[in-house]
């Protein structure tokens, strides 16, 4: 456990406490007011963010083509002003209540998730980089009785120690994301945990699959671990629903683990027809296909 520490008090975290301290009030305001916020952070990224915009409509243009340059832009507006509010989600995330994260979600299709969870073995949940990611897994892990999150250490000790005492004060027992190990042990008693496979870690296995038809480096250790941990892989995707003002959870069929290749696709295709659906509410920021062999052509 991230213990407190004095030395976290040191004046030159002054000003990240302070931050923690406007989050923690954030937190506390209704759920438009946040969306307002998010707008107003997001509209200002597009001004800040070059670099990263530029990414996004390269991305874009590879993995939905289809779709007419102009409207790629305005995806790309609203994927940054997404990301304004993917940060007022992290202090909802770390601070809101439970009974206002539940009433700000919608579960679809409930009936595939209950019977992930009447199956009584543990669950490997399959997600994707979704832009509320973070508040997605908060109420994901309220889902479940038993649930573990892996984690990397946070670069500044004050958010690694509020991050990491806010997931636990939600049942989340946090693992160390190269201690698999671990994670597997928790796995065979039973808990759920998450694994998102559309963006590379290079601490884990890691192949050459198609996303949206571009060749990507992939992690496709999800079958793996959940052989070892004797669970049940369910699939899940999230997005902000502008017309029921709620997040939505959105859960798929679940599958046993077969093959570490054939598992990744099945997954990726979940997603691919997802963010077709939504691209807006997808972290088109990363450099997916930087990683990829020098054959390939380099797209950044």
């Amino acid at each position: 456990m991230s213990r407190f520490n004095f030395y976290l008090l040191h004046p030159k975290y002054f000003f990240i406490w302070f931050l923690v301290l406007l989050m923690y009030v954030l937190a506390k305001f209704p759920l438009k007011a946040k969306r307002f916020i998010g707008a107003i952070i997001g509209n200002l990224s597009f001004l800040f963010l070059k670099k990263t915009k530029k990414t996004i409509i390269t991305n874009i243009g590879l993995c939905l083509p289809e779709i007419p340059k102009k409207d790629q832009k305005k995806i790309t507006i609203k994927v940054l002003n997404n990301y304004g509010h993917s940060l007022v989600e992290v202090s909802s995330a770390w601070f809101a209540t439970e009974q206002s994260i539940n009433q700000a979600f919608h579960i679809e299709n409930p009936d595939l998730l209950q019977q992930a969870i009447d199956h009584q073995k543990a669950i490997i949940i399959g997600t994707a980089h979704f832009t509320c990611l973070e508040l997605g897994l908060a109420k994901a892990s309220m889902i479940f009785d038993r649930y573990a999150g892996m984690y990397r250490k946070a670069k500044n000790p004050v958010l690694e120690h509020v991050m990491f005492q806010s997931r636990h004060r939600r049942g989340c027992e946090m693992i160390a994301h190269d201690n698999v190990r671990a994670l597997i042990k928790k796995l065979r008693s039973n808990y759920a945990t998450v694994y998102l496979p559309d963006q590379p870690d290079f601490d884990s296995p890691t192949d050459l699959l198609p996303f949206f038809g571009n060749p990507c480096v992939t992690n496709t250790a999800v079958s793996k671990i959940a052989k070892l941990g004797h669970a049940i892989i369910l699939p899940m995707c999230m997005r902000f629903d502008k017309s029921l003002c709620k997040y939505v959870l959105t859960f798929y069929p679940f599958f046993e683990p077969n093959n570490d290749v054939d598992d990744t696709k099945k997954l990726l295709s979940i997603f691919e027809h997802y963010i077709s659906q939504y691209p807006e509410q997808y972290i088109w920021g990363y450099k997916k296909f930087k990683q990829r062999p020098l054959c390939f052509k380099q797209v950044y």
